[in-house]
């Protein structure tokens, strides 16, 4: 037996020295007392929580920054099985809240964190010393107290605020103190509403690391860790807070034109350049309908008709503003406006077409009392002087004359003359 146990301790440590130096107290494995004693708990991250076996299969989400229970706070909310989750919109693992001095705390940790593993110096933002209420001199030397919070002009930034008291809660709310713009935050880069994995992976190679980095490294997440464990639940009061706050700083964004609103619009455009053409078109014929009225002689018959040029410029110049003027609303997805201006358009353009379509219809072309011409007054001359045909009647030719003289009447013949 004790021939067997030592094989086994010499075979472990063997084993241990293939990865490592089998006496070193940062093995995944330690020899003690000729035995192997698991020292996976050296392995362990500093960032490691109960409850927690990885932080590597979660993420996080940074929602909003808002004023709650009289204090800055960073609501956030934490997913399980990693980035996939956050996207898909899934339901997190819990809603939660910190302050947020905190969170910056956090956040220069990560970003310390980051630095060591790519083998770069870290130098602390000048923000770290605002995480607690400090003193500010302003260059007039008046006095004030600094803080670092949430930015008064939305929920999805953060300023070092300016108040008049060393405990920083008589906040300076007078827009000529705007701290904001006095002290630069863009140390602190947070995409409000984004996703994040909790643990960040880097580019190594195996000469550059040893054999466990990689499972230690699981669990190394200084944001998610340190805003975990300085939690407080974010709940129905919280959210409604910061529904309410998201709600005073919103930015409606347009909507989308649906398919079929987009072929309504292709539609009217179409129709409006048919109707377009339409008013032309009936314009002309009254025109030429009028000159075949009031024409005198042939001359004026063979006159070219056109649309009087200013009221045809004029038209296409209207339409072409009404149709330009559309196309921007719809493309700035002004929907109301836009449906506005073009059915009122059209419906004008339409009117108008139909009132020259009565009016041509009135009166047809040609039915005035026109201009006819010297060969149609001949005409009408000689058929009214050419005799009847077929009438069966002959003048009477009078007796002892030959040819067509007509013959003596009864009286004559008796010697009564009138």
């Amino acid at each position: 037996m004790i021939r067997i146990t030592g094989l086994y301790n010499v075979f472990v440590c063997l084993l241990a020295l293939f990865h490592r130096s089998c006496d070193a107290n940062d093995d995944y494995y330690v020899y003690v007392d000729g035995s192997a004693v698991d020292n996976s708990a050296a392995w362990k991250s500093e960032y490691t929580v109960e409850g927690i076996k990885y932080w590597a299969d979660y993420s996080l989400q940074v929602q909003s920054c808002i004023q709650y229970n009289n204090a800055d706070v960073i609501v956030f909310s934490l997913y399980e099985k990693g980035y996939n989750q956050c996207l898909t919109g899934h339901k997190p693992m819990g809603t939660y809240y910190v302050s947020v001095p905190t969170f910056a705390q956090a956040y220069f940790a990560q970003a310390a964190d980051n630095a060591y593993h790519q083998g770069l110096d870290y130098t602390e933002s000048s923000l770290a010393q605002y995480t607690s209420c400090a003193e500010f001199v302003t260059d007039s030397g008046t006095t004030y107290y600094v803080k670092l919070g949430c930015a008064s002009s939305g929920v999805h930034r953060l300023a070092v605020n300016i108040f008049t008291d060393n405990t920083c809660r008589n906040q300076v709310t007078d827009s000529s103190y705007d701290s904001s713009s006095a002290i630069d935050v863009s140390d602190i880069q947070i995409t409000f509403g984004s996703c994040a994995t909790c643990v960040i992976w880097f580019d190594k190679t195996n000469i550059q690391v040893d054999d466990q980095y990689w499972q230690v490294h699981k669990n190394d997440a200084p944001l998610c860790s340190l805003m975990y464990q300085s939690r407080s639940k974010c709940d129905g009061s919280c959210l409604s807070t910061a529904k309410s706050a998201a709600k005073a700083f919103v930015v409606v964004k347009p909507k989308m034109w649906t398919n079929s609103e987009r072929w309504g619009i292709a539609f009217m455009f179409l129709f409006g350049g048919v109707l377009t053409y339409s008013i032309l078109r009936m314009k002309y014929l009254v025109t030429k309908d009028k000159l075949l009225q009031n024409a005198t002689n042939e001359q004026d018959l063979n006159t070219q008709v056109e649309v009087d040029p200013v009221f045809r410029n004029t038209l296409i110049a209207v339409v072409s503003v009404i149709g330009i003027l559309s196309l921007l609303l719809a493309l700035l997805k002004v929907k109301t406006v836009t449906w506005i201006v073009m059915v009122g358009s059209l419906t004008i353009l339409f009117g108008y077409s139909l009132k020259l379509t009565v009016e041509a219809g009135k009166q047809p072309c040609g039915s005035g009392y026109g201009y006819s011409s010297d060969d149609d007054d001949d005409d009408d001359e000689e058929e009214n002087n050419k005799p009847a045909e077929d009438s069966g009647y002959s003048a009477p030719l009078i007796s002892g004359q030959q040819g067509d003289a007509p013959l003596e009447t009864k009286a004559e013949q008796s010697g009564v003359v009138a």
